[in-house]
This record gives C-alpha cells, sequence and structure tokens, in this order.
C-alpha cells in the first residue's frame, strides 16, 4: 500500500490524469464517486483535500478520521459511497488506483449543498405612486435564503414565459394577474406564486397596521405594570392591616351589626339611670 500512496503524490509521469469532475451533494444525503475504470484494480485509496479518506491494499481496507461510518468502497469499480453529508465534506477528492502494475489518478470535486429554501415575493409600485390607476408599473422582487447564494439561480414564469433574474418589471392592470418565482440551484428547486392584488396594499394600509399592533402591545404591557404595582403594595403592607381589609371586603356589615348592638345598649343604660 505504501507504493501505491507514493505514487499518488510524487509521481506524475506513469499516470493517466483525467480533468476534474464536478459533483453536488445534499447536505444530509449521499452522494457516490464513481471513477470509470475499465479493470478490478488491485489496490485504492481515496483522499479528501489531501488527508486519506479510505484505502484497500488488495486484502483490507481502513477508513480514517471523520468519514467512519460514513463511507463505503466497492473494490471492483473503486466506487466511493459517502452518506450523512456534511457542509465540511465539500472540496477535493483523489483516487489512486493500481491495476497489474498500471496507475491511474482522477481528481473530483465536491459542493456540498442546502436544499432551496421556498421564495418570498415583494412589490414596489415605481415612482413612489400609491395609486390603483390603470397601467402604473411596479417591480416584483423574488429572494429565498441561503448560505450558498452563488448557487441559486431565479427565474420569472408567467404567461406561458419564462424570464431570468431576482426582478421582474409588470404592468398593474385591472385583472389580478398570477406570477411565479422560481428559485433553483443544481440539485432542487422551489416556486412561489403571487398576484398583483397583493401589490394594491398602499403605504398608508401597512402603517395603520403597524400603529394598531403598537397600540395593542403598549396596551399588554401596562396592564401587566400596573397589576405588578398593585401586587407590589399590597405584598409591602403590614399583615394585620391586609387582614383588617380582607375581613372588611369579606363581612361588609359587620361594622354595621357591631354599630347598632352599642347604640343599644347605650339606650338600655339611659332608660335604668332615669328609673333610679
Amino acid at each position: 500500500m505504501v507504493r501505491l500512496d507514493l505514487f499518488v503524490y510524487f509521481t506524475v509521469s506513469c499516470s493517466l490524469v483525467s480533468g476534474q469532475s464536478l459533483f453536488y451533494g445534499l447536505k444530509g444525503l449521499k452522494v457516490n464517486l464513481k471513477p470509470h475504470i475499465t479493470s478490478q484494480p488491485d489496490e485504492i485509496l481515496w483522499k479528501h483535500n489531501n488527508n486519506k479518506v479510505i484505502e484497500f491494499d488488495g486484502k483490507q481496507e481502513q477508513v480514517y478520521g471523520l468519514f467512519k461510518n460514513r463511507v463505503t468502497l466497492d473494490r471492483v469499480s473503486a466506487e466511493l459511497n459517502i452518506s450523512d453529508l456534511r457542509y465540511e465534506d465539500s472540496g477535493e477528492y483523489e483516487v489512486g488506483t493500481n491495476t497489474n502494475n498500471v496507475f491511474d489518478r482522477k481528481t473530483y470535486k465536491l459542493e456540498v449543498i442546502d436544499k432551496v429554501a421556498k421564495p418570498t415575493i415583494s412589490c414596489q409600485r415605481d415612482n413612489g405612486s400609491f395609486s390603483t390607476t390603470h397601467g402604473n408599473q411596479a417591480t416584483l422582487s423574488c429572494s429565498a435564503e441561503s448560505r450558498q447564494p452563488q448557487y441559486l439561480q431565479y427565474e420569472w414564469i408567467s404567461h406561458g414565459t419564462v424570464q431570468p433574474g431576482q426582478k421582474l418589471t409588470i404592468t398593474l392592470n385591472d385583472d389580478n394577474e398570477e406570477y411565479s418565482c422560481r428559485v433553483s440551484n443544481p440539485l432542487t428547486s422551489e416556486t412561489t406564486k403571487f398576484t398583483t392584488k397583493d401589490c394594491f396594499q398602499t403605504k398608508s394600509d401597512k402603517s395603520s397596521s403597524r400603529a394598531w399592533i403598537a397600540v395593542l402591545i403598549s396596551a399588554v404591557i401596562l396592564v401587566i405594570v400596573v397589576a405588578g404595582i398593585l401586587w407590589c403594595k399590597r405584598k409591602n403592607k403590614d399583615p394585620e392591616q391586609r387582614a383588617d381589609e380582607d375581613g372588611e371586603a369579606k363581612s361588609p356589615t359587620a361594622n354595621g351589626v357591631s354599630q347598632e348592638k352599642k347604640h343599644l345598649v347605650d339606650d338600655q343604660k339611659e332608660t335604668n339611670t332615669g328609673t333610679n
């Protein structure tokens, strides 16, 4: 196996070097890197960014580093299968094979990418006009979140025609027309539909909605603050005073009954005094 390892890095005169092939893989899924060879190799060595991935010396194979439990090797075709793809799996892959002392080397570039997110569409009427006059123009803008925007392609679909680009200039007619924005990368795509009626929401409408939301939030906060203040005041009162208040609240007629009894006793005393 040492002979093949040295060959891959230091020998080029006996190699049949092919051009670099580009592969794409979806994060979390798998990808297959298959070199085009005509005979079953005696030895196989795969590397990623100059680090060993897996090697087969004709009898046994060994997997290295972060690729353990994630790669399999077809010993007949030298195909490398990588599962549970991660962003760090992107980069250059190199395979060296030895078949009857004939060496071959091939390189591949792998890019691990995400699925395309659902795009969103916004509308901006041109020249700051917010009237609904027939024939006004507007600009539709399409966007999709991605950590790899360089792989995204945008196109608009309307009335059976396709136009590339993130933005599209349209004419606002009385009809409620529909436009679709399709965003794609080399492996997946997503589409969002948009109707022109959504362009007629004025800035004042949006401002009014935001104002009502702000008022509602402020009212809720005020109620919470007032309730908190009252609770704190009550908690800090003397326990006896709080108990008296609770008694008054629970028995509003108690004091009245006591006063009535007191008057009856006083009247009885006065009667007894007059009699004596």
